[in-house]
């Protein structure tokens, strides 16, 4: 099995060396990788999801986390699946251990028929994708990869011929672009309001997840105070969102796109920025300075 790496950084564990690759040996879209929509349909609902589609990977797989967040334990006694107690090998020689099989109804369109698909939850890597579909399910849907358009700036074109024709919604971005969030910021000299902002498209969040807006300094002129909440589904724009306070330190008026990083906050318990929690922060060895609390206006 072939995971690709999603970092062009090469890391030697046993030497504890950093390589890093000079960009301007490499075209400009050296990091970007192919992202696709698809659907999990369940009893009663149906959930849009993202995978990183990878050509080298044999089997298609989920990472546990990732399956747990789609199904509740009692959901899962349901499903077919089955124990297994095996590792896989990947392209970087690295033990991957296989914890279940499972079959589940796969489509690439809420509308379009479904087929039932074999996926393997692996136990949970930090910075692995959630989700990969492997040469076992192109192989299933007879899945057509090309890339179309201006020869400078190529972008793919992904088909599937079974169970029904259907060109697949892709996304082709680097794993930065996974992470980030914009908004249209509109604030009058040195207001303060609190903006909607839509993550990347191919984001690999789920309902109900919880996110942390990065604070950002912009030219003194816009500052972003840290935000979390929890995301909802836009589907009229396909995307997710949350919310950040945004404030204006200049006297002028600011309109701009703002795009800003964020991440995710499932496990990690948080302590919220207010004067009377300046005790908890300062004892937190990461924390060098206490941000200033801001109340929404």
């Amino acid at each position: 099995m072939n995971l690709i790496s999603r970092r062009l950084d090469k890391y030697d564990k046993k030497t504890s060396k950093l390589f890093l690759i000079n960009e301007k040996c490499f075209p400009s879209d050296i990091g970007k990788k192919i992202y696709c929509q698809f659907y999990i349909k369940k009893d009663k609902s149906i959930k849009r999801m993202i995978a990183f589609l990878d050509s080298g990977a044999d089997i298609s797989i989920f990472q546990e986390s990732y399956f747990r967040k789609l199904f509740n334990q009692q959901e899962i006694n349901k499903l077919n699946v089955t124990p297994q107690d095996c590792d896989v090998v990947s392209f970087s020689n690295n033990h991957i251990k296989i914890k279940y099989k499972v079959i589940l109804n796969i489509s690439f369109s809420p509308y379009s028929q479904s087929l039932p698909t074999q996926l393997y939850i692996i136990s949970d890597i930090p910075g692995a994708p959630l989700a990969l579909f492997g040469a076992d399910l192109m192989k299933a849907t007879l899945m057509q990869t090309a890339y179309t358009g201006e020869k400078i700036n190529p972008v793919p074109e992904v088909k599937i011929t079974y169970p029904e024709p259907h060109i697949v919604k892709t996304f082709y971005c680097s794993e930065n672009d996974l992470f980030t969030c914009e908004s249209l910021i509109d604030l009058k000299p040195h207001q303060n309001k609190t903006f909607k902002f839509h993550l990347h498209p191919a984001s690999p969040c789920m309902d109900k997840d919880s996110i942390l807006i990065s604070g950002q300094n912009i030219d003194n002129k816009i500052y972003c105070t840290p935000s979390k909440s929890k995301i909802s589904f836009d589907p009229k724009r396909n995307q997710y969102f949350g919310f950040a306070f945004v404030h204006n330190l200049s006297s002028n008026r600011q309109l701009f796109q703002l795009k800003l990083n964020y991440e995710r906050l499932n496990n990690e318990r948080c302590i919220p920025v207010s004067p009377s929690n300046r005790h908890k922060i300062n004892n937190l060895s990461i924390v060098q300075d206490v941000i200033p609390y801001f109340s929404p206006s």
